[in-house]
């Protein structure tokens, strides 16, 4: 195998030498080395083999994947580690054989494309230095869905009215969307601080690839994860089978309750974590009869019920715009709905 690699000179190795040792600690309980170098095809990021009796993955130093990876400022982050070990497993997916050779060529390129769009959406999120928001004290659920699919809007519309609402009180959105103080477009922008559920929308009469890339991310950085997919939609890779799924089916009411069978059965949502309730514009809607953007405009300014309650009302309606009888109404409905619970 060394006899396909061409030697690099003294600034390139030194370029790619964080890279092998970060995965010189990566792989060390595996007995596996990992060398830098070049060699054909450059489409190829890395091979396993065996040198001098050890097995060693040769990390192909004219892959942009590869070069990519070197190039990032921290390697022991959690994006960085995930990156290391999800080019290591699929390296070992052609190495073992363990797969029919068209198959395992297909799974190892669609998951390097995976692995790229990791890295590529890590680096337009990256904040500037002491520039990433504080992590909030709701939980929030970052949703994916296809674009100009009305079912996946509908399948939303359930998830809102569901965690908005008893017993959750979480913060749903786009995972697009960009923060209220954010002046990022959207694509350039993170999602929800560390959401604590990842949710893909699965709806329409074909797979979306982006999707699919969205869940294998996801599944390399392991990320709480759901999927809703709508009933009929054609069958998902056999390689999200570890991740949660509720096939969801009707409308109103009955979608809604299959939403919630859905969460209630998820081993990462629980109605009594500890957070703070997530003041919703829909919340306000129930209990004080708020339109959306009244209701949107003081979430955004109070975003938790303590926040909220604790305001004066006239300040709320000054910074809110909202008119002062509405911010008393909205008071003393919630108060309401609390003594209730």
């Amino acid at each position: 195998m060394s006899e396909l690699f061409e030697p690099m000179d003294a600034s390139e190795a030194e370029r790619f030498a964080p890279l092998e040792r970060a995965y010189a600690a990566l792989l060390a309980e595996e007995g596996v080395t990992a060398r830098a170098g070049r060699f054909e095809p450059a489409e190829l990021p890395a091979a396993l083999g065996e040198e001098g009796g050890r097995p060693t993955l040769r990390l192909n130093a004219a892959n942009p994947l590869v070069r990519r990876l070197a190039a990032r400022s921290d390697l022991a982050d959690e994006v960085g580690r995930s990156a290391l070990r999800a080019l290591y497993n699929n390296s070992v997916i052609l190495w073992t054989g363990a797969l029919p050779a068209d198959s395992a060529r297909t799974i190892h390129a669609q998951f390097n494309q995976v692995i790229d769009l990791l890295l590529e959406l890590a680096e337009k999120s990256a904040p500037a230095p002491g520039g990433r928001r504080p992590q909030p004290a709701y939980s929030s659920c970052a949703v994916t869905l296809p674009e100009g699919e009305p079912r996946s809007e509908e399948i939303f519309a359930a998830l809102r009215a569901v965690l908005e609402s008893r017993p959750y009180y979480w913060q749903v959105v786009r995972a697009d969307a960009p923060a209220a103080d954010s002046e990022l477009p959207p694509d350039l922008d993170e999602p929800p601080a560390r959401a604590a559920l990842n949710v893909t929308v699965f709806a329409g009469p074909k797979l979306n690839q982006g999707l699919i890339n969205e869940v294998s991310i996801g599944q390399i950085l392991g990320l709480p994860q759901l999927i809703l997919c709508d009933e009929g939609h054609p069958e998902l890779p056999l390689s999200f089978e570890g991740v949660p799924r509720q096939t969801v089916r009707g409308l109103g009411a009955v979608l809604r309750e299959v939403v919630l069978d859905g969460l209630n059965d998820h081993p990462e949502v629980c109605p009594v974590r500890a957070h703070e309730r997530y003041l919703s514009a829909s919340v306000l809607a129930c209990c004080a009869g708020l339109d959306e953007g009244a209701g949107s405009a003081i979430s955004a300014r109070y975003p938790t019920w303590p926040e909220f309650l604790s305001a004066d009302a006239a300040d709320v309606a000054r910074a809110t715009g909202v008119d002062v009888a509405l911010v008393r109404a909205a008071k003393s409905g919630l108060r309401l709905l609390a003594e209730e619970e």
